[in-house]
């Protein structure tokens, strides 16, 4: 569940769970058991993830004679997240997520959960609590065979095509989880359960710091105090107005050592 656009990547999803009741390393009886509820409402219906999501939905109703027609639900509208709480699993599937809460919300629930190897997911989730994908989802056309003169929606289909026969892995990981090693999927609901996450300080995940104690840190330096700090990316303007302004700062530097310049320069300031 989460909001009905395209960063949320709902049609992995739902594209995933279809290449998964495709598989033929699982029986139709265990795909069977796999059924699946996504809310992100209400739609816009000309969204082209909306259409790609019903166009899935069509395929599922009519595979295998139509025996999984009643395995999938899409939500068209709002969604009550205690839902989650009579879930075996969650599953996230966004393009890209800087933190990714609606995963925090399985973790409460005790839940277990998929997600996509992408942002902030990547820094809490792990063998002992979920399950990744193998890639990030927006990886550069190269990665798929393209390159940057391809549209943008060849490139957004060759990196949804590739996220979703992953998911369906992570499918796949579950129902054998779940069904063949009950032990292990406890044990993911109580490491779920018992941790501690909080976003803004997840340093636990971030190689021992937080996200904001590594950019004002690793990146801005604060805890160096003013003196100690690399002050040059904060000052240094790059390009031709870069270049300008330093010859300016150097002449009015050499200029500014006799007094009657200094009068001038502050009587010009005072008038601006």
């Amino acid at each position: 569940w989460g909001r009905p656009d395209e960063q949320k990547g709902f049609n992995i999803s739902v594209r995933g769970y279809l290449e998964f009741l495709k598989r033929e390393d699982v029986s139709q009886a265990d795909k069977l058991k796999v059924k699946c509820i996504f809310g992100g409402g209400p739609w816009d219906k000309n969204a082209a993830d909306f259409k790609e999501i019903m166009q899935c939905y069509d395929e599922i109703c009519k595979l295998e004679g139509g025996i999984y027609k009643h395995n999938l639900m899409v939500v068209d509208g709002y969604f009550p997240n205690r839902l989650v709480g009579c879930s075996t699993h969650g599953l996230f599937t966004s393009r890209r997520e800087m933190c990714g809460i609606t995963p925090l919300e399985a973790k409460t629930a005790a839940v277990p959960y998929g997600a996509t190897k992408t942002g902030g997911p990547v820094d809490y989730t792990n063998s002992s609590n979920g399950f990744l994908t193998k890639n990030p989802v927006e990886e550069n056309p190269e990665k798929f065979g393209l390159d940057w003169t391809n549209s943008p929606e060849e490139i957004d289909a060759a990196r949804v095509r590739r996220a979703s026969s992953e998911v369906s892995d992570v499918y796949k990981a579950m129902l054998d989880e779940y069904s063949g090693d009950r032990g292990s999927y406890i044990s993911k609901c109580k490491k779920n359960v018992e941790e501690l996450i909080d976003w803004h300080n997840n340093a636990e995940y971030n190689f021992g710091k937080s996200a904001n104690r590594r950019y004002l840190e690793d990146i801005f330096e604060v805890d160096r105090g003013w003196d100690s700090r690399n002050k040059n990316p904060l000052q240094r303007l790059v390009g031709a107005f870069g270049e300008f302004k330093e010859e300016a700062e150097s002449v009015i530097g050499a200029a500014s050592k006799s007094k009657p310049v200094k009068i001038i320069i502050t009587i010009a300031g005072c008038l601006a």
